[in-house]
C-alpha cells in the first residue's frame, strides 16, 4: 500500500517543488547548491522526477529527497509530503462519498484552472491591443480620443496584472 502511495506522491509532486517549500531556491538551469551536504558550488541536479549530486552522491525521487533532507523513514516522507502538499492520500481505501468528493474537487481545480488560464490569454490579447493602440498614439499624436483609450487600457492593465502575472522566484 505503501508503494501505491508513493506512486501517487511522485505523479503529483515534483523535487522544484519540494525544495521550494523546504526553503532551498531553485534554478532555471536546475542546477544548485547540494541542500543535503550544504554545498557552496551548484553541484545538485534535478529534474521534475529526480535529482542528483556530483559531489556527495545522493540520489532519487521526491520521497528520498524529503527522507534525506530530514532524516525520516520512507513512510514518515509519505506522510509528510502528504501533509505538507495537501494531497489527501490515504493508506485506506476511499470510501464511495470520499471518492466523490475528490472527483469534485478535481473539477473544482480544473475550473479553476480553467479560468486562470482564460484570464491570462484575455490579458494578452488586451496587452496586444494596448500595443497596437500606443503605436497609432505615436503616429497620430493628435488623436487625443485614442491618446485617452490608450491610457484607459494601460491603468486596467496595470491594476489587473496580479491576476494574471506569476511573481518571479
Amino acid at each position: 500500500m505503501d508503494n501505491q502511495i508513493a506512486e501517487r506522491i511522485t505523479e503529483q509532486v515534483t523535487v522544484p517543488m519540494v525544495l521550494s517549500r523546504y526553503g532551498y531556491s531553485t534554478s532555471p538551469r536546475k542546477r544548485i547548491p547540494c541542500p543535503l551536504h550544504s554545498g557552496k558550488d551548484p553541484n545538485f541536479c534535478y529534474t521534475d522526477q529526480v535529482f542528483h549530486c556530483w559531489t556527495c552522491g545522493a540520489k532519487g525521487n521526491v520521497v528520498s529527497l524529503v527522507m534525506q533532507l530530514f532524516g525520516l523513514s520512507f513512510r514518515q516522507a509519505l506522510m509528510k509530503l502528504n501533509t505538507d502538499f495537501c494531497l489527501g492520500l490515504s493508506a485506506h481505501k476511499p470510501s464511495i462519498r470520499e471518492r466523490q468528493q475528490m472527483m469534485e474537487s478535481r473539477k473544482v481545480q480544473k475550473a479553476y484552472e480553467g479560468m486562470t488560464e482564460e484570464r491570462k490569454r484575455l490579458y494578452r490579447g488586451l496587452s496586444a491591443y494596448h500595443r497596437e493602440l500606443f503605436r497609432y498614439t505615436i503616429e497620430n499624436p493628435e488623436d487625443m480620443d485614442a491618446k485617452t483609450l490608450q491610457q484607459e487600457v494601460e491603468a486596467w492593465l496595470d491594476e489587473n496584472i496580479g491576476e494574471v502575472a506569476v511573481p518571479w522566484t
